[in-house]
């Protein structure tokens, strides 16, 4: 009886990515299955009804290569994306020393975590992302000595060609030339690949044809989308600042110099006084856009008394006539003695600037009784 080889069977390859991340994790599904990669995606794997947490510790327990696809989102997320890199890198420590087991793929710019950072990671958006991938996959496959059918490739036209025949990349030129040796392929794994070639062709000139109206990968559709909307509201946020700013100039006009209330005399006019002061001086904001006046004190001061504390006589509120404030001090019951005495007065706006003694101090004669 003949004995008959087994065929070899295509590369093994789960796909760990976070839910946010199917998009484009299902896209790298469909160009690794095109290039004779059985990948394993949760959304095409499992079936109705299966344990999907034991299905998964199975299928990374048993594949040959692990794709960590990373992006901003997962790499800060908690949940079972975590556990699945955990896996893998129990499996990594199985595996001969040197082997390409677990692969970091960026799926936008983002740091890897601090678990991944020994494994080179792939950009898988810049332009030969993908292709670095397929060099890695196929060392992989190499590696595996001859138990995996050939990686294929697409090239610019849309056909299929083997990976085989292409010229090391600078990754591959990494390698021991030892570990370069081509798998060998019986004639019937080559049948195989030849009605894969046809079979697949004309799905993929569709595919061509829809991707040159398409030319951005759904990552780079999002990146650009986030960065459009950023935009707007950035711009929206500083014509809002700018319009609040015009708003604020136009009522409360900047003041490079302190806000000083203006005011000046009425009453007392005379040089003597006796016990009952009529006050009265004007007092207004000294200029447009300034702050209303809030009131007025009027102050006295007498032998005995602290300097730096002035009587206050008397305070006006409110207007007794068009910028007129007054009001009647009795200095008798204040405790004011005969002679000479000081009077001034203080204005004070709505913000509480003050101006103290706008027209200065005035000495009067009081005469107690009179």
């Amino acid at each position: 009886m003949q004995s008959q080889t087994a065929s070899p069977r295509l590369l093994r390859v789960f796909l760990c990515h976070s839910s946010g991340d199917k998009p484009a994790v299902h896209e790298l599904y469909r160009r690794l299955k095109a290039c004779n990669i059985d990948p394993w995606l949760d959304k095409e794997n499992l079936l109705p009804g299966q344990d999907w947490e034991y299905e998964i510790r199975k299928v990374v327990k048993h594949t040959d290569a692990v794709i960590a696809c990373l992006s901003r989102e997962s790499i800060s997320k908690t949940g079972f994306v975590q556990k699945e890199i955990k896996l893998a890198l129990d499996v990594y420590d199985e595996q001969p020393e040197g082997s390409i087991f677990l692969i970091p793929l960026k799926l936008e710019e983002c740091d890897l975590t601090q678990r991944l950072k020994p494994f080179h990671a792939v950009n898988y958006f810049e332009e030969d992302g993908f292709d670095k991938l397929i060099s890695a996959l196929k060392y992989r496959g190499e590696s595996l000595g001859g138990k995996v059918a050939v990686l294929y490739m697409r090239s610019d036209n849309g056909s299929l060609f083997d990976m085989r025949q292409q010229p090391t990349t600078q990754q591959d030129q990494l390698i021991p030339s030892d570990q370069k040796d081509s798998i060998a392929v019986s004639p019937q794994v080559e049948e195989t690949h030849q009605h894969a070639v046809s079979s697949e062709t004309d799905e993929w000139n569709a595919e061509t044809a829809i991707n040159r109206l398409r030319p951005l990968s759904t990552s780079q559709r999002g990146r650009k989308h986030n960065r459009l909307v950023l935009s707007v509201i950035l711009l929206m946020l500083v014509l809002a600042v700018v319009g609040i700013g015009f708003i604020l100039h136009i009522a409360f006009p900047l003041h490079f110099t302190p806000i000083k209330p203006g005011g000046a005399w009425i009453s007392p006019n005379g040089t003597t006084v006796g016990d009952v002061i009529h006050f009265a001086a004007y007092a207004f904001p000294t200029n447009i856009g300034d702050p209303e006046i809030d009131h007025v004190s009027f102050t006295a001061y007498w032998q005995g008394v602290d300097p730096r504390k002035w009587v206050i006589a008397c305070v006006a509120r409110k207007p007794s006539g068009k910028d007129i404030f007054a009001c009647d001090a009795n200095i008798h019951k204040l405790g004011a003695h005969a002679g000479q005495i000081k009077i001034s007065f203080e204005v004070y706006d709505r913000q509480g600037n003050v101006n103290s003694a706008p027209n200065g101090e005035h000495i009067l004669i009081y005469s107690p009784g009179s």
